[in-house]
């Protein structure tokens, strides 16, 4: 057996490579074991050396890491993007939604009407004929306009300003029949 003999300072610096932190701790080891083995300091120096790889696999796993993230983070993106384009449909769902639970009762007493929301007009045009006056400047308004009687007397869509499809008025003349139609806030059209 070899007798034990205290590590010189260039020998810890060739087991640690350079790392003062790892240095200054050695150093104090030492200072409290007392004397070391060769064979103990070849032991410590494997054991440093397969620390070393095992912080190399680490850092290789880091990088793995990090390109999952960066992968993750472009898929938040196109989520993000989706999730913009589903709460715009759900907006305008929500818009017939409304456009059909909000319900107005017309008479020919009560025309003409000038709708500034949303919603669904029941037009009974047994007494006479219904002006609707549709705004343009309402964009976004979504009407349901329905004949509910068997009469002659008809309900017409006519806008203030601009067309309804290129027409300046939509009558409805057939008993019972329905018609949805949109602004775009210049002109109005039939769905």
């Amino acid at each position: 057996m070899v007798d034990p003999v205290a590590p010189r300072r260039d020998q810890l610096e060739a087991i640690v490579g350079g790392d003062n932190r790892l240095l200054t701790a050695l150093e104090r080891l030492f200072k409290v074991a007392g004397e070391i083995t060769p064979e103990l300091l070849a032991a410590l120096q494997s054991a440093i050396e397969t620390n070393a790889e095992g912080i190399a696999e680490n850092v290789i796993d880091i990088e793995l890491n990090v390109n999952d993230i960066m992968a993750n983070a472009g898929n938040i993106a196109t989520n993000t993007a989706n999730i913009a384009t589903n709460t715009a449909g759900i907006a305008s769902n929500l818009a017939l939604i409304n456009a059909i639970s909000s319900t107005q009762a017309v008479t020919a007493a009560g025309s003409p009407v000038t709708p500034t929301t949303s919603g669904t007009l029941l037009c009974d045009a047994s007494l006479g004929a219904i002006v609707i006056n549709l705004d343009p400047a309402s964009s976004g308004i979504v009407l349901n306009v329905k004949k509910i009687d068997a009469s002659v007397n008809v309900v017409t869509l006519t806008p203030t300003s601009g067309t309804i499809d290129g027409s300046i008025s939509a009558p409805i003349a057939v008993p019972f029949l329905a018609l949805t139609v949109v602004s775009n806030g210049t002109d109005w059209f039939i769905l």
